[in-house]
């Protein structure tokens, strides 16, 4: 809307919301932490290549999708 780039945390908890998922969800189908989403989502971390890779199946996406935003 304003322009600006959306961050992979930012589309990551779009996509987990629009796909109607909690961070707990999330994280149970990653075998990660709620915590874990939690930071990928408010950019205190970076996930793992493998987490991308996850992540994109999750939400019907290819990994460089889900990175570079064409979602």
């Amino acid at each position: 809307p304003d322009g600006t780039p959306e961050g992979l945390g930012r589309r990551i908890a779009r996509l987990r919301n629009e796909h109607g998922l909690t961070q707990q969800e999330v994280a149970g189908r990653l075998a990660l932490s709620r915590n874990a989403v939690s930071h990928m989502e408010t950019g205190l971390s970076h996930p793992s290549e493998r987490t991308v890779v996850l992540l994109a199946g999750l939400f019907h996406l290819e990994p460089h999708d889900l990175i570079h935003g064409a979602a």
